[in-house]
This record gives C-alpha cells, sequence and structure tokens, in this order.
C-alpha cells in the first residue's frame, strides 16, 4: 500500500532553506578558522624590539609568528594607539614632555605622536614612534592581528578594523568582559576573547559566554588539565599568556592548549 505523499515546501522555499543553511555552516567553518592557534608574538617581538611598536610587530611577521598580539589605549580624540600601561612613563618619554605620571588616556593624537617609546629599550631604538592602531594593522598585512583593549570605546577599536576590511581576520580580546560584550553586539562576527586569571571554574566559563568570546586567554600558571577539557567542552579554543620558555611551553602543549603568547616568537 502506498504512502500518500505529505505536503511539500514550495520551491523557492526549498533554496531559501538551502541558502540559509550554506550561509549559517559558511560563518561557522570562517569563525572556527580565525580562532588564534599556534604562536603568539606578545606586543610584538618584544624580547628584543620596543613593545608595542611597529619594528616589534614587524620583526613578529618576520619570525613567522602566527598571530601578532598588542595593546590599544583611546586617545583624548578617540584615536586608538599602541600602549600598555595605565601611564606613558614606563616606555616613553612623556615624564619629559608633559609631566611625570601622564596618562595613556589623558593626551591627543597629535600629542602621542611626538613621544619616543623606543629609548627605554636602548639608543638603538631612539626616536621609535608610538603607532596608531590603524599604522600597527597596515603593517601586519596579511598576519591576523590579536588586539587587546586596555582602555577606550568599542569604536576606538571597531572603526580601524571595519576601514581596513579586517573584521573577519584579526581578534579582539580584553579584561573587561563586559566590554566584550558591547562589541559583540555591535560586531558578532568578529572573533572575541576573554583574558584572566585565577580559578577558571563553570561561574566563569558562564560569564564569558555571556560575552559571546570564542577564546579564552588565560594566566599559564593558573591554567589546569581540567580547566582546558572544559573550555573544549564549550567548543571554544584557549590560549596562556606569557610564556618564554620552552620547557613549559611543551607542558602547556601536552595540556591541550591551542596558543602560547611569548615575548620570544
Amino acid at each position: 500500500m502506498m504512502r500518500a505523499p505529505g505536503p511539500r515546501m514550495p520551491g523557492g522555499m526549498r533554496g531559501l532553506l538551502f541558502v540559509c543553511v550554506a550561509v549559517l555552516v559558511n560563518v561557522a567553518c570562517t569563525t572556527a578558522a580565525r580562532v588564534p592557534s599556534g604562536v603568539v608574538a606578545h606586543r610584538g617581538a618584544s624580547a628584543d624590539w620596543p613593545e608595542n611598536t611597529l619594528p616589534a610587530l614587524d620583526a613578529a611577521v618576520r619570525a613567522k609568528a602566527a598571530w601578532v598580539e598588542f595593546d590599544t589605549f583611546e586617545a583624548r580624540d578617540g584615536v586608538a594607539f599602541l600602549m600598555h600601561d595605565r601611564t606613558l612613563d614606563r616606555t616613553t618619554d612623556a615624564a619629559t614632555l608633559y609631566g611625570p605620571e601622564c596618562l595613556s588616556s589623558s593626551l591627543d593624537w597629535s600629542q602621542v605622536q611626538r613621544l619616543d617609546a623606543g629609548a627605554w629599550k636602548g639608543a638603538a631604538h631612539r626616536g621609535t614612534p608610538v603607532p596608531s592602531l590603524e599604522q600597527a594593522l597596515q603593517l601586519l598585512g596579511g598576519t591576523p592581528a590579536m588586539i587587546e583593549r586596555k582602555h577606550g570605546s568599542p569604536e576606538s577599536v571597531l572603526e580601524p578594523v571595519r576601514r581596513l576590511q579586517r573584521v573577519q581576520k584579526d581578534v579582539v580580546q580584553s579584561f573587561d568582559w563586559e566590554w566584550l560584550q558591547a562589541v559583540h553586539a555591535l560586531e558578532p562576527t568578529l572573533v572575541l576573547g576573554a583574558l584572566g586569571s585565577g580559578v577558571l571554574d563553570e561561574a566563569a566559563l558562564d560569564a564569558i559566554a555571556r560575552t559571546g568570546a570564542r577564546f579564552v586567554h588565560w594566566k599559564h600558571t593558573d591554567l589546569r588539565p581540567e580547566d582546558v577539557t572544559r573550555v573544549h567542552a564549550r567548543g571554544w579554543a584557549v590560549g596562556v599568556y606569557t610564556v618564554d620558555d620552552p620547557v613549559r611551553t611543551a607542558e602547556l602543549r601536552a595540556m591541550g592548549v591551542d596558543f602560547v603568547t611569548t615575548n620570544r616568537p
């Protein structure tokens, strides 16, 4: 006895469904391909070059680092630039130009451009300028950036990334998980990472999930093998900072971490 045929989906609807599924699969695969793996150069090749400067980034690219990490602050007039510390004293001559304890977020971009960000690393690096986020991304070219936001609005980071059409190439991370959530709402296809330290328990993982992050970047001395298993169970990548010892790197690789951030790429 033949079964009566059930209702058929109109051809147009079948085509639309196929397109939607294909788009979702493509987005998932593309996102997975952009999650960090391998060696990440910490603030560029910062062991030998002034951190967060173009020469350090260039050296990391020449060293074949899989990803180049650097930090950003937002200048008073909205320009994102590369800097790690809350004040400019350690890595620039800001104390001479603008007084001691000058906040990284207190200057206009034109004032930041006057700083020497290389002399502290040695006379050979004297005169190295502080780069803007846009300049850094332009230098990296085909090498993906891991942008760590230290201070600034989501727009200060998103605008250069969008302008240079790198949303599908670079990743953005932060210790400020609420900020990550705001970025995810504005640009949901951008891969985000949650930075942290301490205990990486289920409560922390639940909080990370709310940010939309696709990877966890954790202090290597705090990460346990069971943490790696739990992160992978969520479908995320997990990496560690900052490791320059090859023996420790091998231990972490054996634990299953996906990427290791180092000053010596």
